[in-house]
């Protein structure tokens, strides 16, 4: 009874070990992938720089996050994105470093107005996850972007879901955004 007993709790010993060896690397990949998903977003200085009186908070649930800003000065323009994509931790990682690279490529091959980016940023979005008639995959994001005219001092706004707050002089204006997200067999 002794000698069973006793295999039984090496072996246990053994399976322990060998999932926290799969949970260290594991654990380790995401980290990894932390720091490429960091890599993507702002760094203080530029948007410092850009907008001086500006400041983001971004704290992730999660060791990768499906939130992500993006912003990228044009000369006469700044674009400035907040996004909130499906999902959180690694799924939503895939689809903010998604988002993020889309976006980056639709701003700099051509000149749109804010919800023309949005438009391609949706239409890209079905085209890489396949959603054209539904499908498994209905990911997406909801987003806030906006496009700062510095000659004309103008901003304009166009948001999926996700609306923004002005405020100046005390006062704060609320502008609302469409209720339809970027991406889903729903929103072509």
């Amino acid at each position: 009874m002794e000698f069973k007993l006793d295999l039984r709790t090496k072996e246990v010993v053994a399976q322990k070990e060998k999932i926290e060896l799969i949970n260290k690397d594991l654990t380790d990949s995401i980290n990894y992938a932390k720091r490429i998903q960091l890599q993507l977003l702002p760094e203080k200085d530029d948007y410092k720089s850009m907008l001086p009186n500006s400041f983001v908070y971004y704290k992730p649930k999660d060791i990768v996050s499906g939130d992500f800003y993006w912003l990228k000065d044009l000369g006469n323009e700044i674009i400035i994105v907040c996004a909130d994509c499906t999902g959180h931790g690694v799924p939503g990682g895939f689809m903010s470093m998604m988002g993020s690279m889309l976006i980056d490529k639709i701003v700099t091959s051509q000149r749109l107005d804010s919800s023309k980016i949005l438009k391609q940023l949706n239409d890209e979005v079905i085209r890489m996850l396949s959603q054209y008639e539904g499908g498994e995959i209905q990911d997406g994001m909801d987003i806030a972007l906006c496009v700062v005219d510095k000659d004309k001092k103008q901003l304009h706004f166009s948001g999926a879901r996700n609306g923004i707050m002005i405020v100046s002089n005390g006062i704060s204006t609320v502008y609302h955004a469409d209720i339809i997200p970027v991406g889903g067999a729903f929103s072509n």
